[in-house]
């Protein structure tokens, strides 16, 4: 042993200090080898028996129930003036008067499905039309917002032009 340690003490008084400091790497390299590497060959191996096994077999839903039942929840096409009606109403709830209001009725084939689109313009103070926004498709959860565009003249201004598009799904007559 003390021969060992000698020769050591000899060898480090020719390298020097770089001598030890690749010493000290190369020890540090083994462990991090050795010891730290051991839990990602765990999580590897892991991975790869997961990979291994079969995929679970798919989720078979019934979509012709589904939409048929998606269908039969729309209000039927005798409410459309009901819908409309509450539209004008929330509106006027809202202290926002409609001027021009355009009616666009589509048929979406092969669905049992009619659409209504009706553009209208509006100007408010942004707050004011957001939260009209948001009552007006609380209120009709069969209306979509299909577009909506907002113009301001300047950057002082607290109005905003509103154009607005918004969709309304009914049942298709029998």
């Amino acid at each position: 042993m003390n021969a060992l340690y000698w020769q050591l003490r000899h060898q480090l008084r020719q390298g020097g200090w770089l001598l030890l400091a690749g010493l000290l790497s190369a020890l540090a390299a083994l462990y991090v080898q050795h010891w730290q590497n051991q839990p990602l060959q765990q999580h590897i191996h892991l991975l790869q028996q997961q990979a291994a096994q079969p995929a679970p077999p798919p989720i078979s839903v019934n979509t012709i129930s589904s939409s048929a039942a998606f269908v039969n929840s729309l209000p039927a096409p005798g409410q459309l003036s009901t819908q409309l009606r509450t539209l004008h109403t929330l509106a006027e709830q809202h202290e926002l008067p409609m001027g021009r209001v355009d009616y666009k009725r589509t048929s979406i084939s092969g669905t049992g499905v009619q659409q209504y689109q009706v553009s209208y313009l509006l100007t408010a103070e942004y707050p004011q039309l957001r939260l009209y926004l948001a009552d007006l498709l609380h209120t009709l959860p069969n209306a979509a917002l299909l577009g909506l565009e907002l113009e301001r003249f300047n950057e002082q201004a607290s109005m905003v032009d509103a154009s607005i598009r918004l969709g309304l799904y009914l049942r298709e007559a029998p």
